[in-house]
């Protein structure tokens, strides 16, 4: 069992980090990949690395990198295209010193949702946070790709739109040349543009969204998406299954690594195939990509 998309450096599971990480091992965790959102998490899953290095060896690895939504303030709009190129300096520099425990890169991507309704900006303005995320994303592509690293993908829209899936598709294409291996974190684009994706050899991740009563555009992706391009992922703190936000007993009311276990059944349920054979062909997935 893998969790391709875990974020140990937020809390409340920063701080439950150890016990997640023993649960995990505990029901079956063989692999986890721990996601950066930022520069501050970036070092901070390095620290990480090294502090379960010995009790782990071969469990965690790392992605690092900018998450769009750190472009969303106004501060970057003066100098917006110097400071996302110190930035992504700075990536390269945690990169060039940490080779060994460095994985992939991400996560990074596209942020559009709520964009267009914040009354604190101007239209111009909003079109500045698009160009200087777009930007962001094609420096970390090249980052991945220079490197041969994957990348895990962050790709929002908003409510009733394709636009965001739309740019990040051409962006892959045109920047990544169809080069780029990785994998769609959280893919909510739909059928429409899952053949695409698979076409550029990205796998697609799925987690506990699709426990939810309002998850079934995302049961119906899962249903088309071939098991041999599938990963089970988390987003831990984030989205927790269904049942552990329906329980009010439960001490832990968060997302944690663990949780892959019933993503994995419900996986196992759509498919229509044998639990046991879900977890072998999505670690052989999760080898393919960051392990490789």
């Amino acid at each position: 069992m893998h969790d391709s998309h875990t974020h140990l450096t937020i809390e409340p599971l920063y701080n439950y980090r150890e016990q997640a990480l023993d649960n995990f091992v505990k029901n079956g965790g063989k692999y986890l990949l721990n996601t950066s959102n930022n520069i501050e998490s970036s070092y901070k899953v390095i620290d990480i690395h090294k502090e379960f290095q010995n009790k782990y060896p071969k469990l965690i690895q790392n992605a690092i990198g900018i998450h769009p939504q750190e472009f969303k303030n106004h501060h970057f709009f003066s100098k917006e295209y110097e400071d996302v190129k110190k930035l992504i300096n700075e990536l390269r520099e945690i990169h060039k010193k940490n080779k060994s425990c460095v994985y992939a890169i991400g996560e990074c991507g596209l942020e559009y949702h709520d964009l267009m309704d914040r009354n604190d900006l101007e239209f111009s303005e909003k079109e500045k946070i698009i160009e200087i995320q777009k930007m962001a994303f094609r420096e970390q592509i090249k980052l991945a790709n220079d490197n041969k690293l994957p990348i895990t993908i962050h790709a929002r829209d908003e409510i009733n739109s394709d636009y965001c899936i739309k740019e990040m598709r051409e962006i892959l294409i045109t920047e990544g040349e169809m080069q780029t291996k990785g994998c769609m974190h959280c893919y909510a684009g739909g059928e429409k543009y899952l053949q695409d994706f698979l076409d550029m050899g990205l796998y697609i991740g799925f987690n506990a969204i699709l426990t939810y009563k309002s998850g079934q555009n995302i049961r119906d992706t899962l249903a088309k998406t071939p098991l041999e391009k599938v990963l089970l992922e988390t987003d831990a703190p984030f989205l927790p299954t269904d049942n552990v936000r329906k329980d009010k007993k439960r001490n832990i009311n968060f997302g944690q690594p663990s949780d892959t276990l019933e993503i994995a059944q419900v996986v196992s349920e759509i498919k229509n195939t044998e639990l046991e054979k879900v977890l072998d062909v999505t670690n052989q997935n999760y080898e393919k990509i960051f392990l490789a």
